[in-house]
């Protein structure tokens, strides 16, 4: 009986290929849409304080910017990236904005309490909110 067990395989070549197959579909869908959120045509808005002090499109060539953000309450730096938005510099005192890390889609946002400074990406003008069949 356990000779019998042994001798039959668990899995079928055809078996294997499947599950690869799926797998490498799910990281495909995965990582194509979350690279694509952060788009040319994106606005990225700085607020201070609850108000917008600054407004600033996505254009291609964006990654490396820095961008200074001085107000009464601090100084901060934020630094476009491939994908996104990140604070690099930060006089507050905890600097856990800086430990938020990269923002790459709509909705996200990097809070600085100290500083009363909100950086938050909103969609493009003609970007898609959902997309129902």
């Amino acid at each position: 009986m356990k000779e019998s067990l042994f001798k039959e395989k668990v899995f079928k070549i055809g078996d294997l290929i499947v599950i690869i197959s799926i797998v490498l579909i799910a990281f495909v869908i995965l990582f194509s849409t979350r690279k694509g959120a952060f788009v040319e045509g994106s606005t990225i808005n700085i607020k201070v304080n609850g108000k917008v002090v600054k407004t600033i499109k996505v254009d291609g060539n964006m990654e490396g910017k820095v961008e200074h953000i001085h107000t009464e309450f601090g100084d901060n730096e934020i630094m476009f990236t491939k994908h996104g938005v990140k604070m690099v510099e930060s006089d507050c005192k905890d600097k856990l904005c800086m430990k938020m890390g990269e923002i790459t889609s709509k909705g996200e946002s990097i809070v600085c309490l100290p500083n009363r400074l909100v950086i938050e990406i909103e969609p493009g003008e003609d970007g898609l909110d959902v997309l129902l069949h």
